[in-house]
């Protein structure tokens, strides 16, 4: 048996750069589009530094 298992999916996103960027960049965006959002409803977050710049959590 295999030690490492790879997966690998590609897909293609119809939309302009500029559309895209700011949903990937900002974390606190992700919201809008993460297919995880909602499943643990007790969960919070706290975002620091300036959004979409380096270092920003």
């Amino acid at each position: 048996m295999a030690a490492t298992v790879v997966v690998e999916r590609t897909d293609t996103i119809h939309a302009p750069r500029e559309t895209l960027l700011p949903l990937i960049a900002e974390l606190p965006n992700w919201i809008e589009w993460s297919p995880w959002e909602g499943t643990d409803p007790a969960m919070s977050r706290e975002y620091t530094g300036d959004p979409g710049a380096v270092g920003s959590t």
